[in-house]
């Protein structure tokens, strides 16, 4: 066999294990992170549908775009190619998928702030879109900060927000998860 075709064979031999070696960090890391009860095992949003459903949700006078555990950050781009003058915002924990979106934001020359940080801190202000796929025990934990929150929508994908009951004005039926609209 050729030394140029050795060459290659190795070179994609150590870029697969690379790959795999990288991939099985991540899980293994992810796996850990979401032991802790205020953290999530990474789940990404599919995002077909989503965008309609902002779309729908948008007004004038919304002017911010929150997006509480946004993993790879892949609706906020979706968010801020379709709403370029929403300030649009990620709230992420987990150090590798805040580090991964602000990679994926730069090759992408979009304008997303990516915070790594709780959201259950997170300083969610008035006349907003707020996008969660979270597990029912932290929609649970963030009753105070919706409370607080005026002419707002929350669209939960995954889970019904208990609480906001009396303020769900659209069910969207999708597999494997429904999304839920609440506007407060």
């Amino acid at each position: 066999m050729p030394l140029f075709l050795m060459t290659i064979l190795w070179i994609l031999f150590f870029l697969t294990l690379a790959a795999w070696v990288m991939t099985t960090i991540v899980q293994i890391f992810n796996f850990w992170f979401s032991l802790d009860k205020r953290r999530c095992f990474y789940v990404p949003s599919k995002d077909k549908g989503l965008i309609g459903i902002f779309k729908e949700e948008v007004s004038a006078d919304k002017r911010y775009f929150y997006d509480l555990g946004s993993g790879d950050g892949r609706i906020l781009r979706l968010a801020k190619k379709d709403f370029p003058d929403l300030e649009t915002v990620g709230y992420e924990l987990n150090p590798i998928l805040s580090s991964y979106s602000r990679i994926l934001n730069r090759i992408s020359k979009i304008d997303i702030q990516i915070l790594r940080s709780d959201f259950l801190e997170a300083n969610l202000q008035n006349n907003s879109i707020i996008y969660i796929f979270l597990r029912p025990q932290l929609l649970l934990e963030l009753k105070n900060s919706f409370s607080a929150l005026k002419n707002s929508v929350i669209v939960s994908h995954g889970f019904p927000i208990p609480y906001l009951e009396n303020k769900l004005t659209k069910k969207v039926y999708g597999e494997p998860f429904h999304t839920y609209i609440y506007r407060l």
